[in-house]
């Protein structure tokens, strides 16, 4: 199915918009990418927490450069008005992120309609 989204660009220099392809792998290596600028932090050696949070959502990612699989539990759950890139938009998980693998575990954003 098409990804449709609502995009406002704001410059002070004439700007182009275009269509390109593009695919889920392209956008979750574009948000691990996003993510990066954001507040990182070591959980234990070889496996590094990253977030970018704004005033409108967040993306949360992890890298795990270790030997061992890691688990993880995030929860959103107080986080009124906003949805989730989880399945059914839940505001929660609990993950396993494969050895010397990067996952994005949950990117946050408010949800259509809800008043801030």
């Amino acid at each position: 199915a098409p990804r449709r989204v609502t995009m406002v660009v704001h410059s002070s220099n004439p700007v182009s918009i275009g269509k390109v392809p593009s695919t889920w792998r392209d956008i979750a290596c574009a948000s691990l990418a996003a993510a990066t600028k954001g507040k990182s932090s070591a959980l234990m050696p070889g496996v590094r927490t990253r977030m970018l949070q704004e005033r409108v959502g967040y993306i949360f990612a992890i890298e795990n450069e270790s030997d061992n699989p890691f688990g993880i539990q995030v929860d959103s759950s107080d986080s009124i008005g906003f949805v989730s890139s989880r399945e059914g938009g839940a505001c929660g998980c609990i993950d396993l992120v494969p050895p010397r693998s990067r996952k994005l575990v949950m990117a946050v954003a408010v949800r259509k309609g809800a008043q801030r």
